[in-house]
């Protein structure tokens, strides 16, 4: 079943133009989640080369320095994957179930993704997607991994979550 999955990530591949990338990350800009937060421009290696998603240092030693284990991705339809996050040395990975979930999600090179952790108990973190381009189509994965929904582009559904950018990270 994995080498399956392999060989789909390799069929997705897809070119990305400067000018795409830019308008990806300025609109991830734009959304300022109330919850600590990261922003991830999801590289090849991410998606198709051991597939293991490393977040940004500041976040992962503030937030995630006694994560070992599985946490919860959630989008903001309620639908969770669980994935292993591994912390150590200052640096944190997603490592076994992102390829599913990265799959699942028709993710892409220079799409991006906003962690956002929640204050719950156990280990959250609300996925908010940035397309490189509106109109992909979506992977159809096999179907026992078929997705209940199809996905809308997440980037489109943001204003209710939107406040102004003040630079504070709120915590409940």
């Amino acid at each position: 079943m994995r080498f399956r999955f392999y060989e789909s990530a390799s069929a997705r591949k897809r070119t990305v133009a400067a000018e795409e990338r830019e308008r990806a990350v300025n609109a991830s800009k734009a959304f300022e989640p109330l919850n600590p937060f990261c922003r991830v421009v999801l590289r090849p290696s991410y998606l198709y080369r051991g597939c293991i998603m490393y977040l940004p240092s500041c976040f992962a030693e503030k937030h995630l320095n006694e994560v070992s284990g599985f946490i919860k991705l959630q989008l903001s339809d309620g639908r969770q994957w669980p994935v292993r996050c591994l912390y150590r040395g200052g640096r944190a990975k997603l490592s076994q179930g992102w390829f599913e979930f990265a799959i699942e999600n028709n993710l892409g090179e220079g799409d991006v993704c906003v962690f956002e952790l929640l204050p719950t108990k156990e280990v959250i973190m609300q996925v908010t997607l940035f397309r490189v381009t509106e109109n992909d189509g979506f992977f159809s994965p096999p179907p026992v991994q078929q997705p209940s929904q199809n996905l809308v582009s997440q980037s489109k559904m943001l204003n209710a979550h939107m406040r102004p950018s003040s630079g504070k990270l709120i915590r409940n």
